[in-house]
């Protein structure tokens, strides 16, 4: 009369959800590790891409020699 269930609980039952909980979180964390890593990559190959390019328009630039007064 004091058995609610059809079957008996498993005994891993609340081990097992926090292991499956443990996981997920912890693939949430894996993942937005790796695209953060991502974001940071393509940024530094965006500023090493920018900086060729203002390193390219200031050597097309021409460059003035000062003169000495009195040579």
């Amino acid at each position: 009369m004091g058995k609610l269930h059809p079957y008996p609980p498993h005994p891993f039952t609340r081990q097992h959800t926090l292991t499956v909980k443990t996981n997920d979180m912890m693939l949430v964390i894996y993942l937005s590790s790796l695209i953060r890593s991502v974001i940071a990559l393509h940024n530094l190959i965006n500023n090493k891409m920018l900086n060729k390019e203002h390193e390219k328009a200031e050597d097309s630039k021409p460059t003035t020699v000062p003169t000495t007064a009195g040579s």
